[in-house]
């Protein structure tokens, strides 16, 4: 029998303590950053976010750590009010690509999006896995060649629910996905129309899971594709998964040097066009993706493919005045007359609300690039605009902004359900065209992997239309999250401070700059810092509202620049912003890759003529350093006034770690200098790497006249390398064909892993020291791949050589006594140092390298065997699932031994859903510290009954799911998932699955639930589609719920989200949620309507505080046969009451039961006996037909449940 999968291959990162407090310190909902949503974990933003830096700073060796690291202590304890302090925002951080998030955190409504989702965040920062099936896989991983000694940090994790989801890929083909409650994926690939047998690769990260067919990777490694198109975790958490829509949104941008829009492909539709970025979004309808990557992958193009330079992905994201105007000086500007008349503003956000009072007569044009209308559904749009040119009419001018006499213009690229890149880019296009001076963009996102189109665009336009983007830094609050496109040269990138304070705002995110491919290059960013720490601005409806985020002190820089605009008609972008960081005041304790050049300082740059260059990034210096040159950069002083000014220069710089740099390491060209009337005068600064330690260097030169009238401040920053080396892999096949080869380097004190993709020879620059290598050769045959692994621990004290030789590799096998018809459907080796596993899954050949034994280095070796011959049509009657350890080394003989007395045994017994469904019943296994093997889904068929052998390897689990297929298209209807379970030797046990009734369920297997209100943020989740109480497995995400609560009679939120997870009034209230769902699928009759209902109290939460709501769930587990079906006549069912997580023991005042025979129409009282959450309810089944119950509960609490669950069982 063939393999029931093609190759596969797996890399995995498992969970440290520094990866999971990252995880939680800056953590995913959505996509993330820049403004804070109101996110709080259970305890401190603070408590995790100093965690985190501790352990940031871990990843340094000691002696060098706090070189390189600024010193966390320097930033202040926020002093703002403590419904101001900022939160982290809990949104996407997806490291593969430029996803984009706006800024901002609203007091009491809007924010407070819920650090509930960490239990999840935890267990997939936990881990990093990549797999790689089939031939010629061309990844270039994160920091792939880095040329530094130090490694950017991550990006925040994306949370991942328990449960089930579709994702049809821009090939045709389709991924199917169960996570369980650790978050760990089971993968099951089906290939698209006519395209039977592809290979596949997959990789997992706290980013997402990313799962790439073979005939993507060439394509995707030339640059052409954009890889978030792979990533199904985040397309799914964009609602382009299968059950939410029938076409997946993309962008493709036109080849050659004429302003063109390239034309849709075969099997999409256009939707728009910007030929300025030569730019056409399109919708792919997933019917005929087939037809559209038929086309775009063609080896003759047509000439509309032909004229495609690169297909992306359209990311999603979700949208992020009293003292802080007087704080950065605007009522000195407006005294001296400039107020930003005559300027127009870009607001590139969710839309203004030009209704507002203040902002009556203000929003002079409008365009909606989302298909929602201009309305701003959000608010985040209107608080910006009023930032920026509030005209302070509905407080008696008490919320004023910045530049009073400003317009806007709004272009609408946000709506509630997330920002559309193509919408973000057609609107900067649509600003910048249309007159905008400058442009204010609260949002940003990670750095792209090799190419990044927001920064790209934003430099574009910005030298193009000659206007000035003014961009949020983001809210990660730690080093190196500088997000896109406030990584672009030209932006004005904003810093957050605390209103009032001068403080550095806990969020604020810092600098140095993480550049394409994710590589430090050690730029100076932010440029600047503003209030962002409780700005109280205009909100939708006449009111005001106040949000925390750098979203929120980025309009105060760009109503600031419009004042320069206006004050200076004639200033290109590049002069205003050299005028806004050059008279920023410098302030003590932060340093240029917190502050920049400082805080926003608008009554100075008004009213002084002289400015300077706003910093200088002297650059980076590898070791070693003898002999390193010095470098010299240039600080130009511009006099617009109509006298001579003489100013006095100074330099002060330090570690960030607050070491003095050493006497001559940094000099200036002059100690002062005389800048003409309408001149510019030029002073070098000189860097001399040799004279100083090994760090990173912040410092200002400072300009003052004398008087002290004018006063200037320019940043600067170096970086000395600490000692490190080039490691060069060389790499060789078993044969003469093609091949691909990945190389892993971990280092052994700090847990630092470097990943690159090799072929033929790659470099890789780390910190020297003691390093764990594993290495993996993948040559094509056929249809599948071979895979050669080999590991070996590395010292680099030295540049290094590591040759990658698959030509030395033997064959790895099994050893076991395995029945006479059984043959091994798939297997897989892997090896684990630490938390890092690398594997590969092949139906071929599996080859290691031969080595000496290796402390701390772990071998496994899965493999599933069935009967001889099995198919979907004649399914196996068993399987054996094996998890094999050799620690330290392979086996002497390279052959991994068990025998059949070493298992345990599992009788699965499968009742069937009654429509004629097909069935897959597989089993993940995994081993300590190791990446899951998934296993092949072995299908199962009409089987009532199958026996599964189980490793018993100390360490080992297994958790086992049952898919339901539909007949029609074989598509996937029904995901069970069970626990993770350890086995026993020769151990017997039974599970039984697939049994009714279909309904709600708090306690379930592998699924996670929970129920809480954090601030004024409510969430329900549970599957509403769970198997009886007896089996302990549950199901989710097949079938979409609709969600409905209510309040006082009156529907306040709704929501199709598999769970519900909406804002709330602030005050204690009586609520009512509805969650229902139609089963429509056709592989069961039963459950085909089920509805649950609740009443609560609830009230105001501490915002850092994730405090469960007490609500209740009945299971019902009716006699059936196999089939389902009861007996007709008197019966008895057992049902239990459970409540949700973590609010103790099921409470029951009072429970009432009914039953109907006509499918819902008419109910009549059922009996009901016993105490407690206990119960058995009494039933008279008619013959044939179905029964429906519905039951009701209230606790002491006086908190109610309802659930009707129509055809819960058939008689027969």
């Amino acid at each position: 029998m063939r393999a029931f999968t093609d190759s596969i291959a797996i890399l995995s990162f498992r969970s440290i303590s520094a990866l999971t407090w990252a995880a939680v310190s800056r953590a995913a909902s959505s996509t993330q950053p820049y403004c804070s949503l109101g996110c709080r974990l259970a305890g401190s933003d603070r408590y995790w976010l100093r965690h985190f830096k501790q352990l940031s700073s871990s990843r340094c060796p000691p002696d060098t750590s706090s070189a390189y690291f600024p010193n966390r202590s320097l930033r202040k304890a926020s002093t703002a009010e403590p419904s101001y302090i900022p939160h982290i925002l809990l949104l996407l951080c997806i490291a593969s690509a430029g996803i984009i998030a706006v800024a901002a955190e609203r007091k009491v409504v809007e924010v407070k999006k819920s650090m509930r989702q960490l239990g999840r965040v935890t267990a997939v920062g936990a881990s990093l896995s990549l797999v790689v099936a089939g031939a010629g896989l061309a990844l270039v991983a994160p920091g792939a060649n880095s040329a530094y000694g130090a490694e950017p940090q991550g990006a925040a994790p994306i949370s991942v629910r328990g449960g089930s989801y579709a994702v049809t890929l821009i090939t045709g083909d389709t991924v199917h996905v169960q996570s369980g409650r650790t978050g760990k994926p089971n993968i099951r690939f089906v290939p698209g129309k006519n395209r039977k047998r592809v290979s596949y690769a997959t990789y997992e990260t706290p980013q997402g899971l990313t799962v790439l067919p073979a005939d993507a990777v060439r394509p995707l490694a030339a640059g052409t594709l954009d890889p978030r198109l792979f990533n199904v975790t985040l397309l799914h958490k964009w609602g382009y998964d299968d059950a939410r829509t029938k076409t997946l949104p993309l962008m493709i941008i036109g080849s050659g040097a004429t302003l063109k829009a390239p034309a849709a492909l075969a099997g999409s539709t256009a939707v728009r066009s910007v030929p300025t970025l030569r730019l056409t979004s399109l919708r792919q309808r997933k019917a005929d993706a087939g037809s559209f990557w038929a086309s775009l992958t063609a080896p003759v193009k047509s000439a509309a493919a032909a004229a495609v330079a690169k297909v992306w992905a359209v990311g999603k994201l979700q949208p992020a005045l009293d003292v802080s105007v007087p704080q950065i000086g605007a009522p000195t500007a407006w005294a001296a007359g400039y107020t930003g008349k005559g300027v127009t503003v870009g607001v590139v956000d969710t839309g203004v609300d030009g209704t507002h009072p203040d902002l009556k007569d203000v929003v002079v044009d409008a365009k909606d690039f989302t298909g929602t209308g201009l309305t701003d559904e959000v608010g985040h749009g209107t608080h910006v605009a009023g930032t920026i040119a509030g005209r302070g009419t509905a407080s008696g001018g008490k919320y004023t902004g910045v530049a009073k006499q400003a317009h806007i213009k709004s272009a609408k690229v946000c709506e509630p359900g997330g920002c559309a890149e193509d919408a973000i880019l057609a609107g900067m296009a649509w600003a910048a065209e249309s007159g905008a001076k400058v442009i204010n963009m609260s949002l940003g996102g990670p750095v792209g992997d090799t190419v990044d189109l927001m920064r790209d665009t934003v430099d574009t336009l910005t030298a193009s239309k000659k206007v000035l983007f003014v961009i949020a830094a983001g809210n990660d609050g730690t080093p190196e999250t500088i997000g896109s496109p406030g990584t672009a040269d030209s932006a004005v990138t904003v810093g957050s401070i605390d209103k009032g304070t001068d403080n550095l705002s806990e969020f604020s995110s810092e600098g140095p700059r993480v550049n394409a491919s994710r590589r430090l290059d050690y730029a100076i960013k932010p440029d600047i810092t503003a209030p962002g720490g409780g700005i109280t601005a205009p909100y939708p409806g006449g009111g005001y509202e106040t949000m925390s985020g750098t979203s929120m002190a980025t309009p105060h820089v760009a109503g600031s620049a419009a004042i320069l605009a206006g004050q200076h008609p004639d200033w290109t972008p590049s002069e205003l912003k050299r005028a806004l960081m050059s008279t920023a005041k410098k302030l003590d304790g932060q340093t240029v890759y917190q502050q920049g050049a400082g805080r926003l300082d608008l009554g100075r740059a008004s009213t002084q003529h002289i400015t300077a260059t706003g910093s200088l990034s002297l650059g980076y210096f590898p070791w070693p350093h003898e002999g390193t040159p010095s470098a010299t950069q240039k600080i130009a002083y511009a006099n617009a006034g109509s006298t001579p000014v003489t100013l006095a220069l100074s330099m002060s710089v330090n570690q960030v770690n607050g070491t003095k740099a050493a006497a001559g390491m940094f000099s200036l060209g002059a100690n002062s200098v005389t800048v003409p009337a309408g001149g510019t005068v030029e002073v070098p600064v000189t860097v001399k790497p040799a004279a100083g330690a090994i760090g990173l260097y912040t410092g200002y030169v400072a300009a003052k006249s004398l008087g002290g009238a004018a006063v200037l401040s320019t940043a600067i920053g170096a970086y000395k390398e600490l000692a490190s080396y080039n490691v060069s892999y060389t790499e060789f096949g078993r044969g003469t064909a093609a091949h691909d080869t990945f190389a892993l380097l971990i280092n052994k004190k700090t847990g630092a892993v470097n990943f690159d993709y090799v072929r033929g020879l790659a470099t890789r620059r780390v910190p020297a020291g003691d390093y764990m290598f594993i290495g993996m050769v993948v040559e094509p045959d056929g249809t599948s791949s071979s895979y050669a692994i080999d590991a070996q621990p590395v010292t680099v004290k030295a540049p290094t050589d590591i040759r990658i030789d698959a030509r030395a590799a033997k064959p790895v096998t099994l050893d076991f006594d395995a029945p006479a018809d059984a043959e091994e459907s798939d297997h897989a080796l892997s090896a684990t140092f630490g938390d890092v596993t690398l594997g590969a899954m092949s139906a071929t050949g599996l080859y290691g390298m031969p080595r000496p034994p290796a402390a701390g280095l772990d071998w496994g070796y899965f493999a599933t065997l069935v009967k001889r011959g099995s198919s979907t049509q004649k399914p196996t009657p068993y399987t054996f699932n094996l998890a094999l350890r050799s620690k330290g080394m392979l086996p002497p003989t390279q052959r991994f031994a068990t025998r059949r007395a070493d298992l345990a045994k599992v009788q699965f017994k499968i009742n069937h859903a009654g429509q004629g469904e097909a069935r897959n019943l597989f089993h993940s296994a995994a081993l300590p510290n190791a990446t899951g093997y998934g296993g092949v889904s072995i299908p199962a068929g009409d089987l009532y009954s199958r026996i599964d052998y189980m490793s018993t390897v100390p360490g080992s689990t297994f958790q086992s799911q049952l898919e339901s297929l539909a007949a029609a298209d074989n598509s996937s209807v029904l995901t069970l998932t069970g626990l993770s379970t350890a086995y026993r030797k020769d151990t017997t046990s039974t599970v039984q699955l697939n049994e009714p009734v279909f309904g709600p369920s708090w306690k379930t297997g592998g699924i996670y639930t929970s129920a809480s209100r954090q601030g004024d943020m409510l969430n329900v989740d549970l599957p509403l589609l769970s198997t009886s109480a007896q089996s302990g497995f549950a199901s989710k995400f097949i079938v979409t719920p609709s969600w409905e609560l209510s309040q006082g009679g009156k529907v306040i939120a709704t929501s199709d989200d598999p769970w519900f997870y909406r804002p709330v009034p602030a005050g204690r209230a009586t609520y009512t949620l509805r969650g229902s769902v139609k089963n429509d699928k056709p592989w069961t009759p039963l459950s085909p309507e089920v509805a649950a209902t609740w009443t609560f109290t609830s009230e105001h939460q501490a915002e850092d505080k994730d405090v469960p709501l007490a609500l209740q769930a009945v299971r019902f587990s009716p006699r059936v046969d196999r089939d389902n079906k009861a007996k007709a006549g008197p019966t008895t069912i057992p049902l239990v009451v459970q409540r949700s997580p973590d609010t103790g023991a099921p409470s029951v005042a009072s429970i009432t039961a009914q039953v109907s025979f006509d499918g819902g129409k008419t109910w009549s009282a059922a009996p009901l006996e016993g105490a407690g959450a206990t119960r058995t309810m009494r039933v008279t089944n008619p013959a044939g037909g179905t029964v429906s119950l519905r039951v009701t509960v209230a606790d002491a609490a006086g908190s109610t449940v309802e659930q009707t669950i129509k055809a819960a069982y058939t008689v027969r």
